[in-house]
């Protein structure tokens, strides 16, 4: 009874020995699309953090300094970003605001040269200010700036539209 035992646990496994495959075979696309689609989302999150942190330095660096062509800190921004191809899908304004006796007022913005074709500035100059700036205070005679960046990340692997990403800093 032994070998007959034997010869059908043989026989059974025998019958199966393709049945992984198959089932691999079945499940390595949805396995291939789900690691590309985490892939996907940590280079989008990592595009998020290096707009919102050109945004910050440019602001940073734009209210500190008056002897620095506006021009040359968002290029030097632009070569910074690492992998992020700012020509032809990125685009940086600065935004002047003076205080006055009255308020604070819009000044004339400033685009970033290299891309003229870029997105238009979000800033709409028809509002009142103070919806921009919140609860900051612009004394008189002084400047604060708003900086905006925006980048249109482009999916590689996926079939995704492209997605609009933005980051306003005001200083």
């Amino acid at each position: 009874m032994g070998a007959v035992m034997k010869l059908r646990l043989f026989r059974k496994l025998h019958d199966t020995a393709g049945q992984s495959l198959v089932e691999f075979a079945l499940v390595l696309p949805l396995l291939v699309a789900l690691v590309l689609g985490v892939y996907e989302y940590s280079r989008a999150i990592q595009a998020n953090n290096i707009i919102i942190n050109m945004s910050r330095e440019g602001a940073n660096l734009v209210s500190r300094t008056t002897s620095i062509d506006h021009q040359d800190i968002m290029n030097s921004l632009a070569t910074t970003a690492q992998w992020l191809t700012m020509v032809p899908d990125g685009m940086m304004y600065i935004t002047p605001v003076k205080g006055t006796a009255g308020g604070p007022q819009f000044q004339q913005p400033e685009y970033w040269e290299k891309n003229p074709s870029g997105p238009a500035s979000k800033i709409d100059q028809s509002k009142p200010v103070a919806d921009y700036l919140g609860d900051i205070t612009v004394p008189s005679n002084e400047y604060a700036y708003i900086f905006e960046v925006d980048y249109t990340y482009r999916f590689k692997f996926l079939p995704i539209p492209p997605v609009q990403l933005h980051s306003t800093i005001i200083f």
